[in-house]
């Protein structure tokens, strides 16, 4: 269950039985589930307010407790006080019948609980993790709502229990330290190439994400213009802005080349869209995203990216995470550093994280798409006894020869004249249609290599990707031989 993480924790462990008897109640009585929800959540904020005061509550509601300065300031994590409010929101919603609570909007509720459950938890010092909650909630027809009468009481109990063994402030402001000042240097590239793609299946719960979306989508317009190649050259910059972004509303569609009729858009019609998408294709150095100067390379130093905080230097990925526990949304960013030669990459999909490459398959080289194959910094090496085999390095060398792209086996053949006979690909590119005609070359190596593999050292990289739709591929050494693999997401 998710909240069997509560159970043996001191204090707070008080409020599993609730939390637990919430997510019984989800499929078979959602309406006793969120009522469940919202005292289990109202009991929290009083043992919150307990820790954060070191006083008796009084007679404060559920709402004057969330917008007590001294426990917002405790909490310090606006995330937190948006979930609270939401269950409580929807905790009022379902008391005065003014919507039949579903399954679905019980479990959104239980999800929010859960985080905040898990955030408490961790700020007071009793777990350094929780679970990821499961969506998947069973049902329990024999469960019955308990209405949860003294819960001022309880929630002194559970603070007395607590601070038999912690201090709240001391245990808070070791966890506030380390979520804002707990920092590493990241280096990263300046001139960036990134497509994103964001379908919303349902609208925001959080007005805050529309006024997000509306801001970043500005400035990349922002950007584009005032960096745009043709202004490249007055402006000394090696990297101009480009940008092609669709805003999907209904049959309605806004592109980023209609600047106007975009933007107004944005301002108008997004706010109050009940479903929409956003897809856009960016690239040149977008530096007001990267917080800090770049250098005359375009390469930035930034200081101060949290441990904990999933990043890709620029786009909408870091903070729509922050939404991803309720809003049932896909997203998927492709990120390219082109100066490094380093594919960055995440996925984000109903919500979830993906494994790309847990995704990738070989069938990626029958597909053909409306451009090319586009690749980069890709070797190709086979190291083995010369001497002893000289016949196959010799024919390595003629399948080279004949399949990679004429325009590239000078960098292959000079490799060769330095004496490193074991680079078959030397940083070449290989740009084609279908990525067919890159194993067919692979097949014809694999025929020679096989037969001596196991006295033979064999390493491949680079990558390949489409750069208007979220594919990528890469090749790699298996048991079965050299292979190319990839994923069109």
């Amino acid at each position: 269950m998710n909240f069997d993480f509560l159970k043996d924790l001191r204090g707070l462990g008080s409020i599993y039985e609730n939390c637990n008897n919430a997510e019984k109640l989800a499929m078979t009585m959602p309406v006793q589930s969120v009522f469940t929800a919202r005292k289990s959540a109202e009991l929290l904020a009083k043992f919150i307010y307990l820790a954060a005061h070191n006083e008796q509550i009084g007679l404060l509601s559920f709402a004057d407790i969330l917008s007590d300065p001294v426990v917002r300031e405790f909490i310090h994590n606006r995330h937190v006080m948006n979930a609270f409010h939401f269950i409580r929101k929807s905790g009022n919603r379902a008391v005065h019948g003014d919507e039949e609570e579903s399954p679905e909007e019980a479990i959104d509720v239980l999800e929010d609980l859960h985080f905040v459950a898990g955030e408490t938890a961790c700020m007071l010092g009793l777990i350094e993790s929780y679970p990821a909650f499961e969506e998947h909630v069973a049902s329990f027809p024999e469960a019955r709502y308990v209405d949860e009468k003294d819960i001022d009481r309880k929630a002194q109990e559970m603070f007395l229990a607590y601070v038999e063994e912690y201090s709240a402030q001391l245990e808070r402001d070791k966890y506030i330290e380390m979520k804002d000042y707990n920092w590493v240097e990241y280096s990263v590239e300046g001139n960036v190439e990134m497509h994103e793609y964001l379908d919303f299946k349902a609208k925001p719960n959080q007005r805050d994400i529309i006024d997000f979306l509306q801001e970043y989508l500005k400035s990349l317009v922002r950007f584009s213009i005032e960096r745009a190649p043709e202004k490249a050259i007055q402006l000394e910059l090696d990297y101009p802005v480009t940008l092609n972004a669709t805003l999907t509303i209904g049959q309605e569609k806004y592109t980023s080349e209609d600047t106007e009729r975009f933007i107004a858009a944005l301002n108008n019609a997004l706010p109050g869209a009940d479903k929409f998408t956003i897809d856009v294709t960016c690239s040149g150095v977008l530096r007001e995203l990267f917080n800090d100067e770049l250098d005359e390379n375009g390469v930035g130093r930034v200081n101060m990216i949290r441990k904990d905080a999933p990043w890709t230097g620029a786009g909408m990925l870091d903070t729509l995470l922050q939404y991803k526990r309720r809003n049932a949304f896909e997203y998927k960013v492709f990120v390219f550093y082109p100066d490094s030669g380093n594919f960055l990459h995440e996925a984000i999909m109903g919500g979830k994280e993906i494994d790309i490459q847990s995704l990738c398959d070989e069938q990626i080289v029958q597909k053909t798409f409306d451009e090319e194959w586009w690749s980069w910094d890709l070797n190709l090496y086979a190291d083995f006894d010369f001497d002893k085999y000289p016949h196959q390095l010799n024919k390595l060398h003629e399948i080279v020869r004949k399949y990679v792209p004429q325009n590239e086996i000078q960098y292959c053949e000079n490799a060769w004249d330095d004496g490193d006979n074991h680079i078959l690909c030397n940083s070449i590119q290989w740009n084609c249609p279908c990525l067919r005609e890159v194993q067919d070359f692979l097949d014809k190596i694999n025929e020679v290599i096989l037969p001596i593999k196991d006295e033979a050292d064999l390493v491949c990289d680079g990558l390949w990707q489409i750069q208007n739709c979220f594919a990528f591929a890469t090749w790699n050494w298996t048991e079965d031989g050299f292979k190319v693999t990839g994923t069109e997401l």
